[in-house]
């Protein structure tokens, strides 16, 4: 029970080292980095999202994900950060070798506006190397349905 209990701690302080550092990572990289580069990493950063349950063409963010290894497949971890609160919605998921992963965000945190982390993670649910991880995220705008496709930042 105890070393049940100590993993458990464990694992909550890497969580909580990832999200208190990923943005110094990020903004570090993101200086070295063109904008328009999309670099595959082990850690997706998503500045933005929205997600509109009600009107998906007025408002709902459009995330790809892809696993670019072609012979390994890899467990993610998903961070929804609500932007006006910093509660956190958080999941898991696996994508196989050259997978690629396309979902709605009002389809696992509707009626958010906020920013998204994804962590590699191996068998034990602990971050791992992993630098094969690319994504985009189509943003509408909640006035048109427009939108654009920025990459997400990555940190290997």
């Amino acid at each position: 029970m105890f070393y049940r209990n100590l993993s458990t701690t464990i694992r909550q302080l890497l969580t909580i080292s990832i999200l208190t550092l990923l943005p110094v990572i990020v903004e570090a990289q993101s200086l070295s980095n063109n904008y328009s580069d999309i670099k595959p990493g082990s850690i997706l950063f998503f500045n933005r999202f929205t997600s509109n349950p009600v009107n998906q063409l007025l408002g709902d963010t459009q995330v790809n994900i892809t696993n670019l290894n072609q012979s390994k497949a890899i467990d993610l971890h998903f961070y929804l950060i609500d932007g006006s609160s910093c509660s956190v919605a958080d999941f898991g998921s696996s994508l196989n070798a050259s997978q690629t992963m396309t979902f709605l965000m009002s389809d696992f945190d509707p009626g958010i506006f906020g920013y998204m982390i994804v962590v590699a993670e191996d068998e034990s649910g602990l971050p791992t190397q992993h630098n094969w991880l690319t994504g985009t995220a189509r943003c509408a705008n909640s006035t048109d349905g427009r939108g654009s496709s920025p990459p997400s930042r990555s940190a290997s």
